[in-house]
């Protein structure tokens, strides 16, 4: 009966239900690394995973159980199981150049650049260098800032490889590092058209344009990679902004609002296009999409800041003055936001005097009381307040805007 049990058991863990059987009348242990290779092969990788592990145990001597498992743990996504696995096999396969450069690929993706270049160059002193390999190694050499060693290094394998798109495109962002944009740009530019359905090296050739101030190019690189890459938010975005900073909300309001819907849990994205519609006018829907985006975050100052001020392009004092008070709270460094608190609360003060006493003049000695005595209860330095004022009554915009709010004061309160 005990027999019998035992090969129903075994004969489950054939079919990958079940892993644990051996000796007399079981899957023998030289089984382990066919039935990991077969649930490796199906895509089973917990599966797979045991079976090797089991494998190693067996022959705790071999090395071959360990790659195995290095492979399964790097489709797992687990890089840290996977590194040590090949380390392990490397140990009895040095010159395995392939492992080799899987450890220079895991270390890189792990952000150990270090050793990333170890690994590379381990691979480059026995064999034929790839440009895939040297482009690798100048990265890691990149984020090291190590600039100088990886253009040289760059610029000694675009002389055998002169049509490598990717050389030329990590060139590229060597030479940024180097501060040479302009050597920069060219390099990216032959990346992009070496290799017609790369976006990477045009994406980063726009954003350099935009760093040098160069809007219009900039934006027709960006239009580029759309080009090549319909889907590239990042690109839809800095269109957006681009289109902003030409004067052309209307545009960019298309384009941001295509990026909204591709990212529609982005703050950031939001936020553009709330500017998009502040630039040409349209308040209301400003603020509706700042008030979308503080609800995805509510943390963020310059969100605050900015449906403050559409806030107070509608009128809406109290509420603008609220906002501007939450971004003040969340970073106390914003001396324009401070300013502009100022201004909306003595706006908010004058109108709703005017409300309660439409006789009051703006020059009479009743409402400057009246606003001497809010300015105080704000704690603010009484010598500033003339100056202030100043600027409030100085300020065509605020005349309107004061305007706007008592002219509405009838049918609601101006300030809320």
């Amino acid at each position: 009966m005990r027999r019998r049990l035992r090969q129903v058991l075994c004969a489950l863990a054939t079919l990958g239900l079940m892993m644990a059987c051996g000796g007399a009348g079981g899957v023998s242990a030289g089984n382990w690394r066919a039935q990991g290779k077969a649930a490796l092969e199906q895509g089973r990788l917990a599966v797979a995973t045991h079976a090797f592990e089991e494998d190693a145990k067996t022959h705790p001597n071999d090395a071959e159980p360990h790659r195995w498992l290095a492979k399964t743990y790097e489709r797992r996504g687990n890089f840290e199981q996977a590194l040590a696995h090949w380390l392990a096999w490397l140990k009895a396969h040095p010159g395995d150049l392939i492992a080799w450069q899987k450890v220079g690929d895991l270390r890189f993706a792990m952000g150990q650049f270090l050793g990333a270049i170890h690994a590379y160059e381990r691979v480059a002193a026995s064999a034929y260098v790839a440009p895939v390999l040297v482009a690798r190694l100048a990265e890691s050499e990149l984020q090291l800032r190590r600039d100088k060693s990886a253009t040289d290094r760059l610029k000694k394998a675009l002389a055998v490889h002169k049509d490598s798109p990717i050389l030329h495109r990590v060139y590229g962002r060597a030479l940024l590092a180097l501060n040479q944009p302009d050597k920069a740009v060219k390099a990216l530019q032959r990346a992009a058209e070496l290799d017609p359905q790369d976006v990477s090296a045009l994406f980063d050739m726009a954003r350099i344009l935009e760093a040098l101030s160069f809007p219009k190019r900039a934006l027709s690189a960006y239009g580029k990679v759309l080009k090549r890459q319909l889907n590239h938010v990042q690109s839809l975005v800095r269109k957006g902004r681009l289109l902003i900073q030409l004067g052309r909300p209307i545009d960019a309001q298309l384009v941001l609002q295509q990026a909204v819907r591709m990212q529609p849990d982005s703050v950031s994205t939001h936020n553009s296009l709330g500017v998009a519609f502040s630039a040409a006018g349209m308040r209301e829907e400003a603020a509706a999409v700042y008030q979308k985006a503080l609800a995805l975050d509510d943390k963020q100052p310059a969100l605050h800041a900015n449906l403050a001020e559409a806030l107070y392009g509608l009128g809406r004092f109290m509420k603008a003055a609220a906002h501007l008070r939450r971004a003040l709270a969340l970073d106390r460094s914003r001396t324009a936001d401070q300013t502009a608190l100022r201004r909306i609360v003595l706006m908010d003060a004058i109108a709703s005097a005017r409300c309660d006493q439409k006789e009051t003049a703006l020059d009479s000695p009743v409402l400057k009381k009246r606003l001497l005595e809010r300015w105080q209860q704000e704690g603010w330095n009484p010598q500033l307040f003339r100056k202030h004022m100043g600027y409030v009554l100085n300020d065509q915009e605020a005349m309107h805007l004061l305007q706007l709010a008592i002219d509405n004061c009838v049918t609601q309160t101006p300030s809320r």
